[in-house]
């Protein structure tokens, strides 16, 4: 595994990094709040460190981002979709790097094919930049609450009506099943954007 991007501090999406904690080393991408959160309020740095080596790249904002790994063709870049705080770090009033936006949606780029892909596993706000990356992308993935989801039955049709490609809005964690276009990158590229089952290996 070349690493691990962390949209967000929520221990669901956090806690998996320790199960890794046999790989030699471990590069994740994250932003300050997140990195912060995590470290000095989960303190899986300490737990980790008798274990692996962990280093940390900010995760970039806007544009077309930076290469996932050394060798990946793949470049990601994060747009803010959400200020929900995890619980666990409610004290942090002045975290470093909190600009109010927690959680961020993924803007992935193959540059080996031309395709993207817009990721957001925390869906909240349709904001400006959210718009802007859904219309460039190939394929589009948002999740929010399940509640979320059945009081805005327009929420579809607005994220549609900006997508230029296909559009899989569901709950978090959702039992849906869809494959991105055919041709859109390759299968590696498809497992690093894999979470929950939602597209096949």
């Amino acid at each position: 595994m070349a690493g691990v991007v962390l949209t967000d501090g929520e221990l669901d999406h956090t806690l998996g990094v320790a199960r890794l904690r046999e790989a030699d080393r471990l590069e994740l991408l994250a932003t300050d709040a997140v990195r912060h959160a995590v470290l000095d309020r989960q303190h899986l740095g300490a737990v980790l460190a008798p274990y692996t080596e962990l280093t940390w790249r900010e995760l970039p904002s806007g544009g077309h981002g930076e290469p996932l790994g050394a060798q990946s063709a793949v470049h990601v870049s994060a747009v803010p979709v959400s200020g929900k705080r995890p619980c666990y770090a409610v004290e942090d009033g002045a975290a470093p790097g909190d600009d109010g936006h927690w959680a961020r949606a993924l803007r992935l780029t193959d540059r080996s094919t031309g395709g993207s892909a817009v990721y957001a596993p925390a869906f909240g706000v349709w904001s400006d930049a959210l718009k802007e990356a859904v219309a460039e992308a190939d394929c589009v993935r948002l999740e929010t609450a399940e509640r979320a989801v059945s009081e805005k039955p327009a929420l579809r049709a607005v994220v549609s009506a900006a997508a230029s490609g296909p559009v899989l809005l569901g709950a978090a964690a959702p039992s849906v099943r869809a494959a991105p276009p055919a041709g859109w990158a390759r299968p590696g590229v498809l497992r690093e954007m894999r979470r929950g089952g939602q597209f096949p290996a």
